[in-house]
């Protein structure tokens, strides 16, 4: 009997840049950048012309992205590896729609900054991680020893 049950799913690749302004790929604009790759992937893809971050931190927006909830829904208020960091990841029992397409079939990969809980991993909301995180990122530290981190890192800065 053929495997008639099994479902193929579409593909679904999600590319974001971190810190790069729109105008980058605006056709035209004096700060357009050159892109071949990106441009050549852009003509293939959907690109989001009008995109609004529910926080001006990292951290939040990530999480707001990767469950579709405000700040004030999942608990991440800034950013998660900071000394002042007011959460260290998601309230507990936050919908991640990444489990979703797991349990629905998906093979999901995850490449690139995770930002979203410094005590999760990728792992834990379905993802398999194609690149390691950057050693010193604090993920598996207690939140003492991520503040302790966090200082002396501020320290290093403030004398330099």
């Amino acid at each position: 009997m053929r495997n008639a049950a099994i479902k193929k799913q579409p593909n679904v690749l999600i590319f974001m840049t971190d810190q790069q302004s729109s105008y980058t790929l605006c056709d035209g604009h004096y700060a357009r950048a050159k892109n071949p790759h990106l441009d050549r992937f852009r003509k293939r893809a959907v690109t989001f012309t009008n995109a609004y971050t529910p926080s001006p931190h990292c951290c939040p927006s990530r999480a707001s992205f990767f469950t579709s909830k405000y700040p004030s829904e999942h608990g991440v208020w800034n950013n998660v590896n900071v000394t002042n960091a007011l959460s260290r990841g998601p309230r507990e029992a936050t919908p991640f729609w990444s489990r979703d397409l797991k349990q629905a079939g998906y093979d999901l990969a995850f490449s690139g900054k995770w930002h979203v809980s410094n005590s999760e991993q990728p792992a834990d909301f379905g993802w398999m991680e194609l690149k390691v995180t950057a050693q010193g990122s604090g993920v598996s530290l207690s939140a003492d020893e991520q503040r302790s981190r966090a200082r002396t890192k501020e320290i290093k800065l403030l004398e330099s």
